[in-house]
């Protein structure tokens, strides 16, 4: 009982930090004068440090599961690419649809990131991969296989969370709203990966992968 009461607590703190510390650190490099370029550097470490903070409480569990990936490790590799490519391909379908029926939706979030990093590559890559890929798979799915026991519960509930996050809080208008679908499908195949493997390393690899693509044809 003293053990699920301190890693609830654990996991809380971890969750506020992610949910909190952003807007936190907005709210005041927002109150200070300093240049665009100033504000993406203090962005981007305001990111590494939430980072290095959640990575550390979660820091047995990532190694230990990055053992047991490890011992498998090419064809674990395989499989977290395959994955990728499947959720990248379902996500695209699915986007495509939308576009159809709503011409003039926009990607917000995805604009949102690009724009503020554009100048500056090497942090675009290092934000996508350590704060979007690691971090939010922690936050989003580590605590919730521990209470949510049922397979499609899980998948869908942590998926449609991430994706609400992700969509939510950067969009503009109601009509945006509509991408929680595909995100919630994208996030999900992640979700059943993590469920189907039972170790973080997977959908944390799987997303990382999903991302280097995008990133890299959206920069092309």
């Amino acid at each position: 009982m003293v053990r699920k009461f301190r890693e609830l607590t654990i996991y809380i703190i971890a969750m506020m930090l992610y949910f909190v510390w952003p807007y936190l650190t907005q709210f005041i490099i927002n109150r200070v004068l300093v240049s665009d370029t100033n504000t993406i550097y203090l962005t981007f470490a305001s990111n590494m440090v939430v980072s290095l903070i959640i990575i550390g409480i979660y820091k047995d569990e990532l190694e230990g599961d990055l053992f047991k990936f490890n011992e498998h490790f090419f064809k674990n590799i395989f499989y977290v690419i395959k994955w990728s490519l499947i959720s990248l391909a379902m996500f695209l379908v699915v986007n495509q649809i939308i576009y159809m029926l709503i011409p003039n939706i926009n990607q917000e979030n995805t604009n949102i990131i690009l724009n503020m990093f554009k100048d500056n590559k090497i942090l675009l890559f290092i934000n996508t991969f350590i704060f979007y890929s690691v971090v939010e798979e922690l936050v989003f799915k580590f605590p919730f296989k521990k209470i949510l026991s049922n397979k499609w519960l899980f998948i869908i509930i942590t998926g449609f969370l991430n994706a609400f996050y992700t969509v939510y809080f950067t969009s503009t208008s109601k009509l945006s709203l509509v991408l929680i679908i595909p995100y919630t499908i994208l996030l999900s195949c992640f979700s059943y990966v993590y469920y189907k493997k039972d170790n973080i390393i997977f959908p944390i690899m799987t997303r990382i992968i999903y991302n280097l693509i995008t990133i890299l044809v959206l920069l092309s």
